[in-house]
């Protein structure tokens, strides 16, 4: 069975446009494995498609964020 593992880099914004992660801040690219639930699914999903080098801005909404758990911005969209 093939795996699909990916390195991405993210930067992450609440709606209001206010950074909260960065990956490049950390000099590290993601390392996710693709239908594991180690990211939320709005970048999973966001994800599937793309070829090695393509850049992409994607709004996230919360039922595919955090929704109503997250403690920062209960509810809120993401942009990465």
């Amino acid at each position: 069975m093939a795996v699909d593992l990916i390195k991405v880099h993210v930067v992450s914004y609440f709606e209001d446009g206010q950074k909260f992660d960065s990956t490049y801040d950390r000099d590290e690219p993601l390392l996710i494995q693709l239908g594991m639930g180690q990211v939320i699914k709005g970048l999973e999903k966001g994800l599937l498609d793309m070829c090695a080098g393509e850049k992409r801005k994607l709004t996230i909404p919360p039922r595919y964020a955090y929704g109503s758990k997250d403690m920062l911005a209960p509810n809120g969209k993401l942009k990465l």
